[in-house]
């Protein structure tokens, strides 16, 4: 993976990260809902770019 890719990974996870932590803290939100707005967010992120991910391969 190049240098930009982990940089766009790391950025991600940090952003769930606190996501959850805000979500469960600031919202004052239970925490497995709190985690579930997380993986939900991640899981629509990774859809995200593999629909990218086609759209450059076929054009």
């Amino acid at each position: 993976m190049t240098r930009k890719v982990l940089m766009l990974i790391s950025l991600a996870v940090m952003g769930l990260v606190a996501w959850f932590f805000f979500a469960w803290l600031g919202l004052d939100r239970n925490v497995v809902d709190a985690a579930g707005e997380s993986v939900g967010t991640g899981l629509l992120l990774l859809l995200l770019a593999s629909i990218g991910g086609m759209l450059l391969k076929r054009g």
